[in-house]
């Protein structure tokens, strides 16, 4: 019950970092060439451009940078600018792509981090849930070894008394054998056996029948 409880809240926590995943990828998307030169278009008729500045290369220099970002970053940073609410910018004229290069980084830089943040969490929770699915497989495995030993235990003990003819019968005349009587040895070489089992059996003593009912 307590892996079938770690498996679940493991596959809970996989699927918050895939949300989270695609909602940081979703706000990191890059907006098209059309819609990023139109959120440029305040920022160019209110900051002029500084004198001398040849402004189809100018303009060619903000079309490479802001491929880069998603339409919101690139409005809020021209919003920023126009008002005058750029920390290192104190200019009259309208940035240049550098300047305004690093605004924006700064303005997606914490969707990043959040970014590298679940896809990290994600690779470790998936490794996580790797490890416990292998340490399930490994405990049905045991569990059939254990099985199988068992009813080898079981026989061969049965075979020991019906060899030495001890049978007995109840009130209503129906045969039945004394429980098998086991050594530590016995115990021990029964895969995944709870710890428990042995120390009852030496508590029990001889004719104590530690192995569970249904498993022959």
């Amino acid at each position: 019950m307590a892996m079938s409880s770690d498996v679940n809240r493991r596959s809970r926590s996989v699927l918050r970092c895939a949300e989270e995943i695609e909602l940081c990828e979703r706000a990191l998307m890059p907006c098209g060439d059309v819609e990023a030169l139109k959120a440029l278009e305040p920022m160019f008729g209110n900051l002029p451009f500084a004198e001398g500045a040849d402004e189809v290369i100018v303009m060619k220099g903000f079309r490479t940078v802001v491929a880069l970002y998603p339409l919101w970053a690139i409005k809020e940073a021209v919003t920023a600018f126009i008002a005058g609410q750029v920390p290192t910018y104190r200019g009259d004229f309208c940035p240049n792509t550098a300047v305004f290069g690093r605004e924006l980084e700064r303005r997606v830089s914490r969707h990043r981090e959040r970014l590298r943040k679940a896809r990290r969490m994600a690779e470790e929770e998936a490794r996580l849930a790797a490890e416990e699915q292998g340490r399930k497989a490994r405990s049905s495995e045991l569990r059939a070894a254990g099985d199988r030993r068992v009813y080898e235990l079981r026989a061969r003990s049965n075979a020991r008394h019906i060899g030495r003819g001890v049978m007995f019968e109840d009130r209503n005349g129906q045969a039945w054998m004394p429980g098998p009587e086991l050594t530590a040895e016995d115990l021990a070489s029964v895969p995944d056996a709870p710890r428990r089992t042995f120390d009852r059996a030496q508590a029990g003593g001889k004719g104590f029948d530690p192995l569970p009912k249904g498993r022959d």
